[in-house]
């Protein structure tokens, strides 16, 4: 008969001294790992002062853009855009701990807007394009028509 009691006393010792073996192992490995909390050692590094700028111009677009900063996180800038409606609108800003963002927005040029059409106009226009679709879309009708033909036969 078979029990769990027999087979632990028939167990090669082979096997118990490599089991002790990894182990013993595995301890020793991890202890070389450091435990969370470990204080690790630090430098206190001096931090140097440092500026930055920078500026982008586009002749094609006239989109201009440039900035510039410091350690303090002091920044100042500016940039211009090119509107829809013809003007340049040009934005100066800047930005601090004590003052926070501030900005400025000015214009050059007029704006220029297309004619308004009337609401008549607007309403034959309307009409015109749907007579437009409605002549396009019977032609498309017309032009779709399937045409059959026989297949030739070889002897």
């Amino acid at each position: 008969m078979y029990t769990a009691q027999s087979h632990i006393e028939i167990g090669c010792p082979f096997s118990q001294v490599l089991f002790v073996l990894f182990a013993l192992v595995a301890a020793a490995s991890a202890s070389d790992l450091g435990q969370y909390g470990d204080e690790q050692e630090h430098q206190d590094v001096e931090h140097t002062p440092y500026e930055f700028s920078y500026a982008v111009k586009d002749d094609d677009t006239v989109f201009s853009q440039s900035e510039q900063g410091d350690e303090e996180g002091d920044v100042e800038g500016e940039y211009a855009v090119n509107l829809p409606d013809g003007r340049v609108q040009t934005v100066r800003y800047s930005a601090g701990d004590e003052t926070g963002y501030t900005a400025e927005v000015s214009y050059e040029g007029e704006a220029q807007y297309p004619e308004q059409d009337s609401y008549e106009q607007e309403e034959e226009q309307e009409q015109e394009q749907e007579e437009e679709q409605e002549q396009e879309e019977e032609g498309e009708e017309e032009e779709l028509i399937p045409i059959y033909a026989y297949r030739p036969v070889y002897n």
